[in-house]
């Protein structure tokens, strides 16, 4: 009995060791990876799709997708926004968000690899700058007003900040004392661009072009 006790008890405290190392590395792996990656994906309709991906250290991405221009199409720029979640030990990274699940292979600290069907490699490589995201997007949430102030909450990152007063800031303002009580939160669609603090915290958001308020809809 004692022989078995012991081994239980051997048994147990090597589990907790294994799970301890493992958040460890976990733990590693995620401070290393945010940053800027970026490389050309292959492309069926056009010569190619210059990708960018902002992973940020709070787990929240930007993604940009450049596709070039050829003889029949213009280029065109799309973007996409979310978080992302390491899995299989730190193995692999997972963005959710807006747009489809997309799953990259981490194959050291400065390589994804996204999963694919193709037998094409998609790799994204860390740039030595990275720069903070402030291209103009579009953006969906939830937004309330009280007096001359507004407050924003994205659906897909979950980022809540202040509103900027500057851009299309007036034409927010009119739509929302028409729609809603003060300090009630509405739906609205907008472009705009994150600020950002100099320590990477997001400042405030500001409205470049104000298109709707939903009624009755939510995140």
């Amino acid at each position: 009995m004692r022989v078995f006790r012991s081994l239980i008890l051997g048994i147990t405290v090597l589990v907790a060791a294994c799970s301890e190392d493992r958040a460890a590395r976990e733990a590693e792996i995620e401070a290393a990876l945010p940053g800027v990656y970026a490389g050309t994906f292959p492309c069926q309709n056009c010569p190619g799709i210059e990708v960018t991906v902002w992973m940020r250290p709070d787990r929240r991405f930007f993604i940009r997708r450049e596709y070039l221009a050829d003889a029949d199409s213009p280029a065109s720029t799309v973007y996409n926004l979310g978080r992302w979640t390491l899995l299989a030990g730190g193995e692999a990274v997972e963005l959710r968000g807006a747009g489809p699940v997309r799953s990259f292979d981490r194959r050291d600290n400065d390589t994804l690899l996204m999963q694919t069907g193709s037998e094409v490699e998609h790799r994204l490589t860390r740039q030595r700058q990275s720069p903070a995201f402030t291209q103009k997007i579009a953006l969906s949430g939830m937004m309330s007003m009280q007096g001359d102030r507004a407050s924003f909450a994205e659906c897909y990152t979950g980022f809540r900040t202040s509103v900027a007063k500057n851009g299309d800031f007036a034409s927010f303002g009119r739509q929302y004392r028409n729609a809603a009580k003060p300090g009630e939160a509405a739906f609205v669609e907008f472009e705009g661009r994150f600020l950002w603090s100099g320590d990477g915290s997001l400042r405030a958001v500001t409205i470049d072009d104000f298109r709707t308020i939903k009624d009755g809809r939510r995140c």
